[in-house]
This record gives C-alpha cells, sequence and structure tokens, in this order.
C-alpha cells in the first residue's frame, strides 16, 4: 500500500531547499520525526531562517572583490573632491553678487549725485538770464 504524499510544511520545504543545495538525497531526512509539535517548528524555522541570513551574508562579503572596494573607495574620493569645489565656486559666485550689489549701489549714488550736479547747474544758469 502506498502512503499518501502530505503538503510539506515550510520547515520542509526547507530543508529539501537546503538538501537540494546541498546535493543530499531528501529522503534522508524524516520531517515528521524531527518536528514532533508547531512550537519546535517554529524554532527550527528560525534557526533556518537566521542560517539562511549567515550564509546569504557570507557569500556576498565573499563576492565584493578588493578590485570593487578600491574603485569604490575612490570614487568615494571623486565625490568629496567634487563637493569641495563646489562648496568653494558657491563661495565664490556669492562674493562675485556682492561686489555686483555693491558696484550696482555705488552707480546708483553716483547717477543721483550727477542728476543733483545737473539740476544746480541747471539752477545757476536760469539765474543769469538778463
Amino acid at each position: 500500500m502506498r502512503e499518501k504524499k502530505q503538503p510539506l510544511s515550510s520547515l520542509s520545504a526547507a530543508i529539501c531547499a537546503t538538501s537540494a543545495i546541498m546535493n543530499l538525497p531528501t529522503e534522508t531526512f524524516n520531517t515528521q520525526s524531527v518536528v514532533a509539535n508547531k512550537g519546535e517548528e517554529r524554532k527550527m524555522n528560525r534557526s533556518l531562517s537566521i542560517l539562511t541570513g549567515i550564509i546569504l551574508s557570507a557569500t556576498l562579503i565573499g563576492c565584493s572583490s578588493s578590485d570593487e572596494v578600491d574603485q569604490m573607495q575612490q570614487l568615494t574620493n571623486k565625490v568629496d573632491m567634487l563637493s569641495d569645489q563646489v562648496g568653494a565656486l558657491q563661495s565664490q559666485q556669492d562674493q562675485m553678487a556682492g561686489a555686483v550689489n555693491d558696484a550696482r549701489a555705488a552707480s546708483d549714488a553716483a547717477y543721483q549725485e550727477a542728476m543733483r550736479a545737473n539740476q544746480r547747474i541747471d539752477n545757476i544758469a536760469s539765474s543769469y538770464s538778463k
């Protein structure tokens, strides 16, 4: 008589996936004897997810090479240098804008003084009429 296959629990699925990755036969794991109740299954799930996270982290760390790290550091240094240059250019632009405003104010004051001087000359010339 054949046994009916029951749907896999999340732990069973994780064990099957892990065994497939490690090229182990899935028949070697009897999840029903490993897990006696739901509380133990949750603990196993938590442990398995933590272990999976650690393995993935280690894999990702191992995938990054020193060349990529050096290139990332060089790019970071270039960005920092460009940020400093942009800051210097902004301060120069602010100084120039201040100088332009000062020149504009001096120009307006000179124009007003010239207009008053012309008005005085016109008043003097009109007083000499015969």
